[in-house]
């Protein structure tokens, strides 16, 4: 109606009413519709969640246990030692197994006299370099 009041000298009356029940009539329908779209989509969406509800639950994680082993600092010590030379490229150790990345296979030959470290394999890279595997003697 306010509609109406604004411009009453130019609509009449009662095709501004027509007009906001067919308005209103549209909306209507289109509420309807998405009701029914939505009472059809109920019974599948409870039936998904149903199976859902039923299904056992499988666990796709993978746990693995760590023992929480004593560290040795005779060990640390010795890998340290071994580690921290100017011949020596790069170090990966974990559980006193490793890889040592040298120059040459001389500087290698000096590891494995030391009798503290073990080689167990040589491999050389890409770049010219020598990757040693490695675990402690004890």
């Amino acid at each position: 109606m306010i509609g109406y009041m604004k411009n009453k000298g130019f609509i009449p009356e009662k095709f501004y009413n027509k007009m906001q029940e067919k308005k209103t009539k549209n909306e209507n329908e289109i509420f309807i519709l998405f009701f029914m779209i939505n009472l059809l989509i109920i019974p599948f969406t409870i039936k998904s969640v149903m199976e859902f509800k039923e299904k056992p639950v499988e666990s796709q994680v993978n746990v693995s246990y760590i023992k929480n082993n004593q560290v040795d600092l005779s060990n640390i010590n010795t890998w340290i030692n071994n580690a921290i030379r100017d011949d020596i490229e790069e170090v990966n150790i974990d559980s006193n197994n490793g890889e040592i990345i040298v120059d040459g296979l001389e500087k290698a030959g000096e590891l494995d006299s030391e009798e503290q470290i073990n080689i167990k394999d040589v491999t050389r890279t890409e770049e010219g370099k020598y990757k040693l595997e490695v675990n402690l003697n004890e």
